[in-house]
């Protein structure tokens, strides 16, 4: 996901280590991709209500793929598939943060 051209981020080390100390949070260090109170799922815990939204965004990222019917398909082991998973973070930054009021910039940047 890193070196895809819709993220390209490896030639920036600083952007790599602040992404991946953000997963690690979400994650408990790596140790959960599902939180059974709420049934978020992820590397960076996307709760139900956002998980249509995200997949739409993934689809505009990278077309063809059809994510909306992946995780209508899924549900949560979707989040939970490493090759979904990083794209889902990645439209997280790019384009699904728009959800929190105020936010909606890309992240990576």
């Amino acid at each position: 996901m890193l070196s895809n051209p819709v993220v390209n981020i490896c030639a920036n080390s600083q952007k790599i280590e602040y992404l991946l100390g953000q997963v690690a949070w979400e994650t408990a260090y790596f140790s959960t991709v599902y939180q059974p109170k709420d049934g978020g799922a992820g590397l960076i815990h996307m709760i139900p209500a956002n998980w249509q939204i995200n997949a739409e965004d993934m689809d505009k990222l990278w077309p063809g793929n059809n994510y909306v019917a992946k995780v209508r398909e899924m549900g949560y082991k979707f989040f939970q598939t490493p090759v979904y998973g990083w794209r889902s973070v990645a439209a997280w930054y790019k384009l699904t943060n728009r959800v929190i009021p105020g936010c909606g910039k890309d992240l990576f940047e």
